[in-house]
């Protein structure tokens, strides 16, 4: 399954879901939500199935963003370290739901995948999220999301007034500037 978040601002728009069972070509599918929501940039979850739509994207001129979970944590936050950057996105996103700053659809999956991450504190204190038995789609492309949003690589002077924002296996976001 690949999964498409497009969110502006705080606001989750829609996510969609790609069989991959299904022949589809996932970076048509990604460029067509590109240009229905007029946004230049996407994120995209690079190790796995992402690594083919990357390189099909570029080569098309899309401005492509990797997100690469299992690098060393940026740990911008200096209240809390965490084992690599899957586990501070999704404790950020985590904080963004108890500080009410993020708003999903009523969409029973992505809830029950939101509520399913568990935490773990290794030795030296750092949060780790654990690898679950079943890969949590929904909720890694709105963590990939909420990446794009906070650290992105994206030049807003070329982009005017919309903020994009990314994706797992693609995406893309809108924001006010």
């Amino acid at each position: 399954l690949s999964v498409i978040t497009i969110m502006a601002g705080d606001k989750v728009l829609e996510q969609r879901r790609i069989d991959g069972s299904a022949a589809v070509d996932l970076p048509a599918e990604i460029e067509a939500a590109l240009k229905e929501y007029e946004i230049w940039s996407v994120a995209i979850d690079k190790p796995g199935v992402g690594a083919a739509p990357v390189g099909i994207l570029q080569a098309r001129g899309v401005d492509v963003q990797e997100f690469k979970g299992g690098i060393p944590a940026d740990n911008a936050d200096e209240r809390q370290e965490y084992t690599d950057l899957n586990a501070e996105m999704a404790w950020g996103l985590r904080q963004r739901f108890i500080d009410g700053e993020i708003e999903i659809p009523d969409d029973e999956l992505l809830k029950q995948q939101c509520a399913s991450i568990q935490w773990q504190y290794t030795a030296g204190n750092k949060v780790k999220v654990p690898k679950p038995g079943r890969s949590p789609d929904c909720f890694d492309s709105l963590r990939i999301a909420h990446w794009m949003q906070q650290f992105g690589d994206y030049s807003p002077a070329s982009i005017g007034d919309q903020l994009p924002a990314f994706s797992r296996h693609a995406a893309g976001s809108l924001e006010d500037w």
